[in-house]
């Protein structure tokens, strides 16, 4: 079994997954899907994995086939549990495909909403993020103001409202900032490229010039604590993690990378600090509550290094 998913959170993830279990993960290919994958490595589940594009993906040492949305397929295999990590992210909008991303992101909720009404589902999982609700409930703003973050809430809202009439177990799993081995297009994010930058040797660079504040989850242990959380009850499971600004994220990048290396950042400017994250406190309570231990930074930046090496 692959070595990016830390011991615990496979154990907590697989524990709440009824053995045997049909399992539908939508977004295979992407960050989440892949890690959801992962954590379902060495159990008897059956997969049935969806993307925007038909493809074979490496897994876990495992070649995993990823198809296109077949809602009679999908019908066919009589899924259990839906976890669903389809959805086009913000840095995939832009004004001039703005018709294009509403249609595509609804069209993949739309999905999610139809294969959690299969009679044999039992348990739905969704991916959503922090801008749903940050700086404050999306659907409070006009569209234009969070175009994202809106049809995330949009989503998180019919789930969550479906699965009340339904009886199903639904969780949305909430990301704000995340880390973990699987990331896709690592140099986007500022976790995964600062230890890119790491590796290469000639030291870190912070590119804000701005204070950046974030709490960071490791994604299999966002997906474990809400898989353990769906076999309860419906909800939502948000990420946490301790506060760190990016000079303290550099420093303990370099602290686990090389400790010779040096940071650097433009000059700061008095523009407002980027506050990305919330209190923390949900995402505490949601941890104690199965008795589970989330990894600190020092070992989530080992994780994903390692999963970042593996990539090469």
């Amino acid at each position: 079994m692959s070595r990016l998913i830390s011991s615990a959170a496979r154990s907590l993830f697989t524990s709440n997954v009824p053995k045997g279990a049909r399992v539908l993960v939508t977004g295979a290919s992407g960050w989440f899907g892949r890690t959801a994958v992962d954590l379902l490595a060495g159990t008897d589940a059956q997969l049935y994995c969806t993307a925007s594009t038909s493809r074979t993906i490496r897994v876990s040492n495992r070649d995993i086939d990823v198809r296109t949305w077949d809602a009679e397929d999908v019908t066919r295999f009589q899924p259990e549990l839906v976890i669903d990590c389809a959805f086009l992210t913000r840095d995939r909008l832009s004004e001039d495909r703005m018709a294009e991303y509403i249609t595509i992101n609804r069209t993949l909720t739309s999905q999610m909403l139809s294969a959690a009404a299969l009679p044999t589902v039992h348990t739905v999982i969704t991916i959503s993020s922090g801008a749903a609700v940050y700086p404050q409930d999306a659907l409070t703003l006009p569209f234009d103001d969070n175009p994202y973050g809106y049809l995330k809430r949009e989503a998180e809202q019919a789930l969550l409202g479906q699965a009340l009439d339904s009886g199903v177990h639904a969780v949305v799993a909430r990301a704000w900032a995340v880390s973990g081995g699987h990331v896709q297009f690592p140099r986007t994010f500022a976790f995964s490229d600062m230890i890119l930058q790491a590796e290469g040797g000639t030291g870190i660079e912070i590119k804000a010039p701005v204070e950046v504040w974030r709490r960071y989850t490791a994604v299999d242990e966002l997906l474990a604590v809400a898989a353990a959380t769906a076999a309860r009850r419906s909800g939502i499971v948000e990420s946490g993690g301790p506060l760190v600004e990016m000079a303290g994220l550099a420093d303990a990048v370099r602290r686990v990378v090389d400790p010779g290396l040096e940071v650097s950042r433009p000059p700061m400017s008095h523009g407002p600090a980027n506050r990305y994250h919330n209190d923390g406190l949900a995402w505490r309570m949601a941890c104690a509550e199965f008795s589970f231990t989330p990894l600190g930074l020092d070992d989530q930046i080992r994780a994903t290094r390692e999963g970042l090496m593996a990539q090469r």
